[in-house]
């Protein structure tokens, strides 16, 4: 739960706190007591409900997915590697929004406080599960109807995304990070995936 589904969460945190989107107000309707302005200026706290939902989701998300993971679930070497493309894409969201990530083992009790990984830590330990997840995700088919689960060209991608952004999460880039982008994409499209043609298209 908690992906881009509707207007709030994730989504207004994406969109409404940039000058792409305004959310406009008509009479008493709409401003949601504030909360489209307070993103939008980005005057918001850590109990803004926005804010909140987005932290809570995002980091249950990596709990669950680790939860899988540990050795205790007896997880399938397939549901291993969804999980760590599904723990890698939650922490990047935490990371990418607030600059660090907690990590709580599975086994840890209520009463433990989670460790909290610098930005450094958080960036390598994503890098490791999609790097993880390519070795383990079925191939890729870029005519399957089926689109719900992801394969190895999915990991690829967004693997190239976070390279490709390494310098804001470590600080500079590796000696090898933006070439392997390149090869990255380039795998990606070997494997049958192209872009589209008409950029207009897409909104269609």
């Amino acid at each position: 739960s908690g992906q881009i589904g509707d207007q709030a969460n994730l989504y207004a945190l994406t969109e409404v706190s940039t000058d792409i989107l305004v959310v406009p107000t008509r009479g008493t309707d709409w401003g949601d007591n504030g909360v489209w302005r307070t993103i939008h200026a980005h005057t918001w706290g850590p109990t803004h409900p926005q804010v909140l939902t987005v932290w809570n989701e995002k980091n249950n998300g990596v709990l669950r997915a680790t939860e899988v993971i540990d050795p205790l679930s007896n997880a399938t070497a397939s549901q291993v590697a969804e999980a760590k493309f599904a723990r890698a894409y939650n922490m990047f969201i935490v990371l990418d929004f607030f600059g660090l990530a907690p990590f709580r083992n599975p086994t840890d009790g209520p009463d433990v406080i989670p460790t909290v990984m610098t930005s450094q830590q958080a960036y390598d330990m994503i890098v490791q599960d999609l790097t993880d997840a390519i070795a383990g995700l079925p191939a890729s088919n870029a005519t399957s109807a089926n689109k719900t689960r992801p394969v190895k060209a999915t990991a690829r991608f967004f693997l190239a995304k976070v390279k490709l952004n390494a310098e804001v999460y470590k600080g500079s880039y590796g000696a090898t990070d933006l070439a392997d982008v390149i090869k990255l994409v380039d795998d990606i499209e070997a494997e049958g995936y192209s872009l589209v043609g008409n950029y207009f298209n897409i909104f269609k």
